[in-house]
């Protein structure tokens, strides 16, 4: 199979998956919220699909409609990840969110941290350890 043929099979793919993904939110349950939360995380570089902006507006508004009092803690945590998606609000850890977005303004040409300018991000979960830690004792 060619590259584009390859290409243009999986963004076909991805099309059919976004519009059965919409039709499930037709009438959400929590369980088709968790599906599309989950589907989505591993769709994420298919952003530019077509279908994929408005699956996304569709994911908060049903998750909005599912919110109880009465949820379980892991269904709660699902509908927040699902209410948090079309934000600028990262999902996972902080190293994740390093290795997506690597602070390449802070390394030299070979890819090593220049001295004396590293950046409070680049110190990761560590500053507020240690903040915590020394102001603990």
């Amino acid at each position: 199979m060619s590259t584009l043929a390859y290409f243009n099979a999986r963004q076909s793919a991805s099309e059919e998956a976004i519009a059965t993904l919409s039709t499930s939110l037709d009438v959400p349950t929590v369980r088709e919220l968790i599906v599309c939360v989950k589907t989505l995380e591993l769709m994420e570089d298919y952003a530019n699909a077509t279908g994929y902006t408005a699956l996304i507006e569709k994911l908060v508004g049903a998750a909005r409609t599912v919110m109880t009092q009465t949820l379980a803690q892991d269904d709660m945590m699902y509908v927040a990840r699902a209410i948090s998606f079309g934000s600028t609000i990262a999902l996972g850890s902080e190293l994740r969110w390093q290795l997506q977005n690597q602070d390449s303004h802070n390394i030299d040409i070979n890819g090593e941290v220049v001295a004396g300018q590293r950046t409070i991000e680049s110190f990761g979960d560590v500053v507020l350890e240690t903040f915590y830690a020394a102001s603990a004792a």
